[in-house]
């Protein structure tokens, strides 16, 4: 019965606040999703961090999330299914979840491949740092000079949650040089674009629950995805102006002219 409630297009659910009156007519339920993706973008739930270019104020989309890439114990688990099935349910019906979660976690959903730009806009550091990596030998530097430059490298690295990753068997002990800079480079940024899968194989099983996946892998991009569960970023003023309902004022009056101006 709950399957085929959150299957419908109908509200699967209402709400009501402990010691608070009112009555769900929908505006409890919107207050619901809204304070979800309020809690989901915080340090109140283990779910989702600030991207390193939102904590450090450079790059672009400095203001998205990104999966945390910590344990992924049961109670994460059961979180991140229920994610899902809220991304379903908006999906379905229309309602809008705000949530600004990083291009790499979207694509993720979708089953699309990220790549290096996907990982700039997350981690613009990062993401530069391997470019040059990857490109090292057109960067004129003798072998000999490698570490003075690069610093000590070895085949580890940091994922979103500061824990080093070895990138290869006996990754800590490995010194990185110069001909292996390439190598290390492509470690990084696949373990980096990567480490959210097993908490993306989660909210694609409650998101199974409610919508088709398969359909939306084949006919939407993660842009798409984005928008469907959480809305346009765009304000259509047009249409806003074209709905607006005046109580007191005509659209002639000068301060509904100033409004709009």
């Amino acid at each position: 019965k709950a399957f085929m409630t959150l299957r419908s297009s109908e509200r699967p659910f209402s709400v009501k606040y402990v010691d608070e009156a009112g009555v769900d007519a929908g505006g409890l339920y919107r207050d619901f999703i809204d304070s979800c993706g309020a809690e989901l973008m915080s340090p109140q739930l283990p779910l989702f961090v600030p991207t390193p270019n939102q904590q450090s104020n450079s790059g672009t989309c400095r203001e998205a999330w990104q999966l945390h890439a910590g344990p992924l114990t049961p109670p994460v688990r059961r979180m991140l299914t229920f994610l899902g099935q809220v991304m379903g349910i908006c999906i379905r019906r229309g309602d809008m979840l705000p949530l600004c979660l990083s291009q790499v976690c979207w694509k993720l959903l979708c089953h699309q491949k990220p790549v290096l730009e996907d990982l700039a806009s997350e981690d613009e550091a990062t993401a530069s740092s391997m470019s040059r990596l990857m490109n090292v030998a057109e960067l004129g530097i003798a072998a000999e000079d490698f570490e003075d430059i690069f610093g000590s490298l070895r085949f580890v690295y940091h994922n979103s949650a500061q824990e080093e990753v070895p990138l290869c068997e006996g990754g800590a002990e490995r010194v990185v040089t110069m001909s292996e800079a390439p190598e290390f480079a492509r470690l990084v940024i696949a373990m980096r674009l990567h480490e959210a899968e097993p908490m993306i194989a989660c909210i694609r099983e409650g998101l199974a629950s409610v919508v088709p996946v398969g359909c939306i892998e084949t006919l939407w991009t993660w842009q798409d995805l984005e928008q469907r569960v959480c809305g346009s970023p765009a304000l259509d003023l047009a249409l806003l102006r074209k709905k607006t309902v005046y109580n007191g004022y005509i659209e002639t009056d000068a301060p509904v002219r100033a409004l709009w101006s």
